[in-house]
């Protein structure tokens, strides 16, 4: 993700924006921390579709599914983190797959799962 400094609204223009594209009133504290977020979140549908999705598509989204929406991109950057790391991801049912006593999946388990 590029990151751009933007200027955030005050909170009552935060709030103002919010209720005007998705009808959605908040207070203007939680919307100017919610700013931020919902553009981000714009970004992520975006990169997810491979086109531009509008602000009021994104915003309407993220005010509906606003747990799901921040526990996606939190996802998204992991799953960056540890591509970037040199990790490979495979399925689950591959892992369920490989037998609980074969050692390479207890030394698995033991120190990197479980702590």
């Amino acid at each position: 993700m590029n990151e751009t400094i933007q200027e955030t609204p005050s909170p009552q223009v935060c709030a103002a924006k919010i209720f005007e594209i998705s009808g959605a009133q908040l207070d203007p504290d939680v919307a100017a921390s919610l700013w931020p977020k919902i553009l981000q979140h714009k970004w992520l549908m975006s990169e997810k579709h491979c086109r531009d999705v509008g602000l009021r598509t994104a915003c309407i989204d993220f005010v509906e599914h606003m747990e799901e929406a921040i526990k996606e991109y939190v996802d998204y950057r992991r799953k960056d983190v540890l591509v970037e790391m040199g990790a490979q991801a495979f399925g689950r049912e591959i892992w369920d797959t490989i037998s609980d006593s074969q050692p390479p999946k207890q030394l698995i388990q033991r120190r990197i799962i479980l702590p």
